[in-house]
């Protein structure tokens, strides 16, 4: 009797392990979704998207990439952490809880012309 207690612990406590880990990647997809909305919709950090790639790691959001300016970098920070999440099955769904833009560079120059690059980054 006890042997067989202790197996349907067991199996409980795998189905609980395996739930939290297939709720926690949906986790992470609800907030790539929308971060990735909630960006677009405003005009500076729209521009941002194809520099910056977001990462979540359960509700942190961890940037890197290049942006033009620390006002830019901090907007798409206050951005993220104070974006809507869509409620899940009646509930509303906490959000991002810190953001992390230590991968982020500020004043980085974009430019990819070599005959530029070569000139110090000015024409002649």
């Amino acid at each position: 009797m006890k042997q067989a207690l202790f197996y349907v612990f067991l199996v409980a406590l795998l189905g609980a392990f395996i739930a939290t880990l297939a709720g926690h990647s949906d986790i992470q997809n609800t907030l790539s979704k929308s971060a990735a909305s909630t960006l677009r919709e405003d005009a500076v950090t729209a521009t941002l998207l194809d520099k910056v790639k977001i990462e979540f790691r359960g509700q942190e959001a961890f940037v890197s990439g290049d942006v033009e300016s620390e006002n830019s970098r901090d907007r798409l920070a206050a951005t993220l952490l104070t974006m809507d999440v869509p409620a899940r099955f009646g509930r509303s769904m906490p959000g991002v809880t810190a953001v992390h833009v230590d991968g982020v560079r500020v004043g980085t120059s974009t430019n990819t012309d070599p005959a530029l690059e070569s000139t110090g980054g000015s024409e002649r």
